[in-house]
């Protein structure tokens, strides 16, 4: 068990193909089969053969015996050197891209200049289709929006969950800002929906399909359906048939959901997603309780107790995402030395350091603030609020930071 941790399985990789990479073929093969590490959607996936510098677009087929192959057939090709530029959509729902060569006849023909062929995966990006500008090769908007998407999905399900449950009593522009939660999440989520969907289709020679075929074409994009679901039908529950129960439950689904989307996905699934589940419904307590810190109504009897119980919740919601995060880095990194040596390794210490920062400010609440408050006495429950804001400006920070380290490669 340690050992299969020990390495954790890459994106979909090219795992072999016909022709091989570098073969030296007598003759014009009747078709190309690419066999990668992970089951590809055929609508997805694009071939282009390229020779000196022309390129021709192949029409892609699933191989019916094989889920992790691609077929295409091919027409009488002359001599000479080829590249074969692939596309597929990994298990996470990134677009993963690569090439290899191959060459027909010894000879090389006179006018066709001297270049060495690609190896077979000697190039994998994801940021090689993306739309709009990328930062350590993941797309900008996407991550951007994921981030924005998913803190407003926490802090919903958050909110909800802490309100139905721990905090049935209290007061104030909690529940009244649930709902605008809820529909800032949906929103937000479908505009992630969209942008991802726009970087998985952007290369050219794909087959045509619409928004919603490539939702429905990829495991990822189910997913992704079926939190957009769980999002509407919580939007549903809490504004139109306002049971906030039903409600709280949706949201939380739909961070579940969350939860099995991304690197867990493809990397060690079997212990990642349930840790990353952990990690984002800790998360939503402990932005809920910061959000009901600062909405609920101060002069209510309850609301010392509250803040009280809030603190007691947050420090357990601490403990579990530190755990589950420092869990997923182990997971996803495939050596040590790739903490400090990758652009995913950079971005985990850059939420690390913005962990450490609310554990800083918390334990000031915890310590220093929260022992001030008095039913009654607003005075220091407007220092908390105040202080409080801060710590969900950070966190906010640290959701985004953990949005582009979903786009970016381990």
């Amino acid at each position: 068990m340690l050992l299969v941790l020990a390495v954790p399985r890459p994106h979909a990789t090219l795992v072999s193909s016909e022709p091989a990479a570098d073969a030296v073929l007598a003759a014009s093969p009747a078709r190309l089969r690419l066999v990668f590490s992970e089951p590809v959607e055929v609508k997805l996936s694009s071939l282009v053969l390229v020779r000196a510098g022309t390129e021709t677009r192949l029409t892609v087929d699933g191989d019916p015996r094989d889920v992790h192959a691609l077929l295409a057939r091919v027409q009488s090709l002359p001599a000479g050197a080829y590249r074969v530029v692939w596309r597929v959509v990994s298990a996470d729902g990134h677009p993963v891209s690569g090439a290899y060569g191959f060459r027909i006849g010894t000879a090389m023909p006179a006018e066709e200049p001297v270049t060495a062929p690609m190896a077979v995966d000697d190039t994998v990006s994801v940021a090689n289709a993306a739309v709009g500008p990328t930062l350590w090769r993941a797309p900008v908007l996407p991550a951007a929006l994921r981030g924005l998407a998913l803190a407003a999905l926490l802090a919903t399900a958050g909110l909800l969950a802490l309100g139905e449950w721990v905090l049935p009593n209290a007061a104030g522009n909690s529940a009244r800002a649930a709902p605008w939660l809820a529909g800032a999440a949906l929103v937000l989520l479908s505009l992630h929906a969209g942008a991802w969907v726009a970087n998985v289709s952007a290369t050219p020679g794909t087959s045509a399909v619409t928004g919603i075929d490539v939702l429905r074409a990829s495991g990822s994009g189910q997913r992704e359906l079926v939190r957009l679901a769980c999002a509407l039908l919580a939007l549903w529950a809490l504004a139109l048939a306002r049971r906030r129960g039903i409600a709280a439950c949706l949201a939380l689904a739909a961070v579940a959901v969350s939860g099995v989307m991304g690197h867990p996905s493809a990397i060690h699934p079997a212990v990642a997603i349930p840790a990353k589940i952990l990690h984002l419904l800790a998360g939503a307590v402990w932005l809920g309780g910061l959000l009901w810190i600062v909405l609920a109504d101060r002069t209510h009897p309850r609301y010392v107790d509250g803040v009280r119980r809030i603190s007691a919740l947050a420090l357990a919601a601490v403990l579990v995402v530190a755990g589950t995060g420092v869990t997923q880095m182990i997971l996803f990194l495939p050596t040590p030395a790739a903490a400090l040596h990758s652009p995913y390794g950079a971005l985990s210490f850059v939420k690390v350091a913005g962990l450490l920062v609310l554990v800083g400010l918390g334990a000031y609440h915890r310590y220093a603030l929260v022992p001030r408050l008095t039913p009654g006495e607003p005075g220091a429950a407007v220092s908390l609020g105040r202080s409080v804001r801060g710590e969900i400006v950070v966190m906010l920070f640290v959701i985004l930071v953990g949005g582009l380290l979903a786009y970016v490669p381990p």
